[in-house]
């Protein structure tokens, strides 16, 4: 008998994202405010209608451009365009039929040439969209449209074949002679482990989890779990085991979550009947065609399938890079502080005399000098007593443009490409107080009860860009992300403080008594932090001095910051060049997150506290990828504002370096808890001040770009990869690099086609 007539479900079935109304919250920032529709949904408190109206509601005003464009990069799951056409071909009639979005279905309708497509109409006005929706499929009603479909058309029931990945596509099945359901996480499972020969019993025995854990996975009966985490994990290692591929695996499970007001859950294949075929018949007992369609689906691993692999083999050992480039590292003439310091720690205050040596490293005749003083941003903290310049021996006092967050002054006289000139300032600071729960940036500039951060507290010299012809880079603080870009220099710092207080600084380190002195050369900033109460681990890891200051409470916490610094600083080494410097601290202090300095990294309160014994505990990833940042950003620069992905997304993926190399078995729960568990949007390579909170510009900076690192890797290859990652950081050391330099020195070491990964990651195009 032959086949005339298929229905299709779209999303998870075509298209790789199973909820489009998720899908397009997360892209256009309306996630967390469509939470209230989706629980007054889930409690029966509104029907579908009233929900589709409330949660297509939250995009109005979106452009229908701007919904397409996030829609046409949802792409199809493999082997779905070949199957449709293999349908087509035979001359099957073919029928979308979606409880999305009547734009997304009627893109596919038109790319795929399908007959016809029936979904909920979202409207417009202008090309806008209006608020308002149409509810054509509602949940439960997918066999109306297939009974009125085959109708109109004169198509009996047992001429049609229905294809589906949730519970929602499952009342169109007793309609039609074949129904098909994929996506099936359980059935994949299962069928893993039988082509391996295991039971379940011997998967109990070989991973130590619980069989009755393993029989709830294969039977999809997530509520024997404790929560969604617990479930989540088990699941991870059982994929593993069976070298399925894990985000993958994941991500069909996540159907059974609650999304958009309703609940999609995979629909079960059904258990073969003893002795006779079971009584919905599948596909494999039809006739040629649809045999031709299986192969199609089956074995294109079409609805299986996952385009990559987030775990991959382990980090090798890499030699010299196979092309490099021969450039000398540049010859430092740059700018020089020397600072005089008084810290008053009870009264959490400081007193600096501060001396500027400056060289015209531009082409340009410049008539003024600009200072980022970005502590000025917190009300009441910072206090200008003078400034000076040097003119002929004699300190004037120059015209300044008045004090923000930025200082302009005018200089006595032009100075010329390569001259010099000193400033001396006076100043004081009072500093303001910080918790363990504040803003991730505030947190490493002020005072807290246990000890003093001092993260970009001092007026530092403006970068000019004269390749860009715009002159002096004068920075806005910004609460979200890190709105700081400076260029190295050299730090000669002497301190004074009061009797019992440990200090940690940026440089080589001499103290008596209460006096400090640091010299550092070359660092891109000096970061300083204090406690009357630190005790101090010291470590020497390939000539490098490490040492971690921690609170008497966490010491086993503060030690195993050590270690993981030791083992970072040995890894990053081999992949990226040598450490440049011969001295790196962590401190603990109390604030919300970390944060990187030359030589020096500020780590939270919260996650020594947090530290379990295991190596399944944020303090390690974290200290990881802070060490990360003395490559990434701390020897090769980038603006941290317009290009923040530049260090943020290598940095991130060298926390799955670490745990690839050094905790294998940990290196997808590495990446649940950096990556997936955020399902994160959004483009790698938007501007700071564009984020509207820190978990946009973490979904984008951070999980998105350790994403691209991933996915940049599996192009190139591993050696052409890290060849490349050394390479960027000899070629472009002490120097502020762009994202056009790091695309071009990547173009050296592959021939592959990059513009998929740029059209995925970035709004702008970088590539020719």
């Amino acid at each position: 008998m032959p086949l005339r007539l298929a229905f299709f479900d779209l999303d998870g079935t075509l298209k790789r994202e199973r909820d489009p109304y998720v899908y397009l919250h997360r892209c256009l920032g309306t996630w967390e405010a469509c939470q209230a529709y989706l629980a007054r949904g889930l409690a029966g408190e509104i029907d579908f209608d009233e929900w589709l109206h409330l949660d297509v509601g939250l995009w109005k005003g979106t452009s229908r451009a701007a919904m397409e464009d996030l829609l046409q990069r949802n792409p199809y799951l493999p082997g779905a365009r070949e199957t449709v056409a293999a349908l087509k071909q035979a001359g099957v009639r073919l029928v979308l039929v979606s409880t999305g979005l009547d734009v997304h279905a009627g893109m596919v309708q038109r790319e795929l040439g399908i007959d016809r497509a029936y979904a909920n109409q979202v409207l417009f006005r202008d090309g806008l969209v209006s608020g308002q929706a149409r509810t054509v499929v509602r949940e439960g009603g997918k066999g109306e449209i297939v009974a009125r479909v085959q109708a109109e058309l004169g198509v009996p029931p047992e001429d049609c074949l229905a294809v589906g990945d949730g519970t929602s596509d499952a009342d169109m099945f007793p309609l039609v002679r074949v129904g098909v359901a994929i996506n099936a996480p359980s059935e994949r499972l299962r069928a893993a482990r039988e082509e391996k020969g295991l039971t379940l019993e011997e998967v109990a025995e070989a991973t130590r989890m619980p069989l009755n854990y393993l029989q709830a996975l294969e039977n999809e009966e997530l509520a024997r779990f404790t929560s969604e985490l617990h479930a989540r994990g088990f699941l991870r290692n059982y994929a593993s085991f069976l070298d399925l591929d894990v985000q993958e695996t994941i991500a069909t499970y996540d159907a059974v979550r609650t999304a958009g007001g309703r609940r999609k859950a995979p629909l079960p294949l059904p258990a073969p009947a003893q002795g006779k075929p079971p009584a919905r018949r599948s596909f494999l007992a039809t006739d040629l065609l649809l045999g031709l369609v299986a192969v199609a689906i089956l074995g294109l691993g079409v609805f299986a399938a996952y385009v990559r692999n987030n775990h991959v083999e382990p980090t090798p050992t890499v030699g010299p890079p196979p092309t490099p480039t021969a450039t000398p590292l540049p010859v430092y003439t740059g700018t020089s502080y020397e600072m005089d310091v008084y810290l008053d720690y009870p009264a959490h205050a400081l007193d600096v005399k501060q001396r500027i040596d400056y060289t015209n490293p531009t082409s340009q005749t410049l008539s003024n000098l600009m200072l980022n003083i970005h502590a000025n941003h917190f009300k009441n903290t910072f206090k200008l007593n003078d400034i000076r310049v040097d003119v002929d021996g004699e300190w004037e006092r120059p015209e300044t443009a008045p004090l923000d967050v930025t200082l302009r002054l005018e200089l006595p006289a032009p100075l010329k490409p390569g001259e010099h000139v000193a400033l001396m300032l006076d100043y004081s600071l009072k500093l303001p107080s910080i918790s363990p729960d504040s803003e991730f940036i505030r947190g490493s500039f002020g005072y807290s009860k246990r000890a003093i951060s001092l993260g970009n507290w001092y007026p530092v010299m403006a970068p000019y860009r004269e390749q860009e012809d715009k002159g002096w880079y004068g920075q806005t603080y910004f609460e979200i992300g890190d709105p700081y870009v400076t260029e190295i220099a050299d730090y000669r710092v002497s301190i004074t403080t009061t009797q019992g207080v440990i200090l940690a600084g940026t440089g080589v380190e001499t103290h008596a008594g209460n006096h400090w002195v640091y010299d550092a050369k070359q660092v891109r900033s000096f970061a300083l932090a204090a406690s009357d109460q630190y005790m101090v681990s010291t470590a020497n890891v390939a000539g490098v001095n490490l040492h971690s200051y921690y609170f008497p409470s966490n010491e086993e916490a503060g030690k195993v910051a050590l270690d993981t610094a030791g083992r970072a600083m040995e890894l990053f080494t081999e992949l990226y060049g040598p450490y440049p410097y011969a001295n790196y601290r962590i401190a603990e202090t109390e604030f919300a997150g970390g944060m990187e300095f030359s030589g020096m990294t500020f780590l939270g309160s919260a996650f020594y506290d947090a530290y379990d014994g295991t190596s399944r505990t944020p303090l390690i990833p974290l200290t990881a990828h802070e060490v990360s940042h003395q490559w990434f950003y701390g020897l090769v620069g980038n603006d941290q504002i317009v290009e923040p992905w530049l260090d943020e997304a290598p940095a991130e993926y060298s926390g799955f370096l670490y745990y690839e190399r050094y905790l294998p078995d940990d290196v997808d729960w590495w990446w649940f808890y950096a990556v997936d568990q955020w399902a994160p949007a959004g483009k790698i390579d938007q501007i700071l001040y564009l984020f509207r909170n820190n978990r946009e510009y973490m979904d984008a900076v951070y999980r998105r770009g350790a994403q691209f690192m991933r996915d940049l890797r599996e192009v190139m290859g591993d050696p052409a990869f890290f060849g490349f990652l050394g390479e960027y950081q000899r070629r472009h050391a002490y120097r502020l690099a762009r994202s056009r330099d790091f695309f071009t020195l990547v173009q050296e070491y592959t021939t592959a086609d990059l513009m998929p990964l740029q059209e995925e990651y970035f709004r702008q195009r970088i590539l020719p």
